[in-house]
């Protein structure tokens, strides 16, 4: 932010490069896996100690006696291609060219080992390769990586935050040293083209054929964004997590949902489990049918009972939960690692989840009932959801 003109204290820069050397020595509360193994914890490390030592640098703040021999003595201990670009970026800054190049060789051939970083993907590894790669001018490195970085893209059915921040950060970079894009539609070039270019073509325009052609000299990027409503409602599906949705009466009696009437209130019960025990830091969305309001959130007892409706069973711990006006948002974790948490409002919720709300019917018609969709947040191809259907709501007779 300060490298770009805003104001920043010097007094919390001071704090934070003091806390990132620290962290180079393996010092300092960072590692954010406690329950990791030891192996993990000590990959954690040097995870960090990579990136102290980049920020260092580019603060030139960085002890280059030490980073020389972080790189000769710790670097092939490292598992990440994104924690070794960082050392290759640090070194590059701090003028050591030859060490550089060797660890971006590295990052370069690496596959990673992404069994203890839950964050880390070849797909965001390699773009975030690139974007350093760029910065200190490795430009020799950038046609090989981006050639990888498409397979990838390829097979990669949703990409997380992560990778969607790398890519577009890798995006510029190439299109940076690209140079200025040229870019024909229907070979007819644009008389200016400002970068990101967006073009914005209707059903008219594909249907009688719509073409884009890169007149420049460098790679152009592109993403393809299509909006549209399903003809038909979606069926439930299940792809490595399983979720169902149940409505019943307050008491847990089945209730037809096409016979109901203006102020019935419902309880939604949302369960379902990760069949693989793997952690996932999942998000869950009920969204809401016209016709209903949200009226309270069920809350977990101290024995982990649903306060007041034991019939339903013990409910999970989340991170968050809230009712909006048109849905039913919360935030948890499915993990099996029982026992390592400390804090009682840590989740732990286990493999396992149940979650339940009341709402109201208020609106009198027929409306569309969405299925509840649960994804994991850093892995959006793993998700599952229920299927949808209709409910239909009769007025409240009026007495004469």
């Amino acid at each position: 932010a300060k490298e770009h003109g805003y104001v920043v204290p010097d007094t919390a820069l001071d704090a934070a490069y003091r806390s990132m050397a620290q962290v180079t020595q393996g010092q300092g509360n960072y590692d954010y896996g406690t329950y990791y193994r030891s192996e993990y914890r000590q990959l954690v490390k040097l995870d960090g100690a990579a990136y102290a030592y980049y920020v260092l640098a580019r603060a030139n703040r960085a002890d280059i006696g030490e980073l020389r021999y972080f790189h000769d003595n710790q670097f092939g201990r490292i598992k990440s291609p994104l924690a070794e670009a960082q050392v290759g970026a640090a070194l590059a800054i701090a003028g050591d060219r030859s060490r550089a190049a060797h660890a971006f060789q590295v990052a370069k051939s690496a596959k990673g080992d992404f069994v203890w970083d839950y964050y880390g993907t070849p797909l965001r590894d390699t773009a975030a390769t690139i974007v350093l790669a760029a910065e200190t001018q490795q430009k020799a490195l950038l046609p090989d990586l981006v050639q990888r970085l498409e397979t990838l893209d390829a097979r990669v059915t949703y990409t997380q935050t992560q990778e969607k921040s790398w890519m577009l950060l890798a995006a510029k970079a190439v299109t940076d040293a690209s140079g200025p894009l040229n870019i024909a539609v229907n070979d007819h070039a644009p008389a200016s083209l400002k970068q990101p270019a967006a073009f914005h073509p209707d059903g008219a325009d594909i249907a009688q054929g719509y073409t884009l052609t890169n007149r420049g000299q460098g790679d152009a990027w592109r993403t393809v964004v299509v909006h549209g409503v399903p003809k038909l409602p979606t069926s439930a599906m299940s792809a490595g997590l399983a979720i169902a949705k149940t409505i019943t009466t307050l008491d847990g009696k089945p209730v037809d949902l096409a016979n109901l009437h203006q102020n019935d209130r419902l309880m939604v019960v949302l369960s379902g489990e990760a069949p693989d025990k793997a952690e996932h830091h999942a998000i869950l969305v009920d969204m809401l049918p016209a016709g209903f309001e949200i009226e309270a959130v069920v809350t977990r007892g101290k024995d982990g009972g649903a306060e007041g409706y034991d019939w339903i069973g013990p409910l999970g711990r989340t991170r968050s939960r809230e009712a909006r006006d048109d849905r039913f948002v919360a935030a948890l974790d499915l993990e099996n690692f029982h026992g390592y948490y400390t804090y009682d409002d840590t989740p732990d919720t286990g493999e396992t989840f149940r979650l339940a709300y009341i709402v109201r019917a208020v609106t009198p018609g027929s409306f569309a009932l969405p299925g509840a969709t649960i994804e994991d947040m850093y892995r959006p191809g793993v998700m599952a959801r229920t299927g949808e259907g209709v409910i239909v709501v009769s007025a409240k007779a009026v007495s004469p």
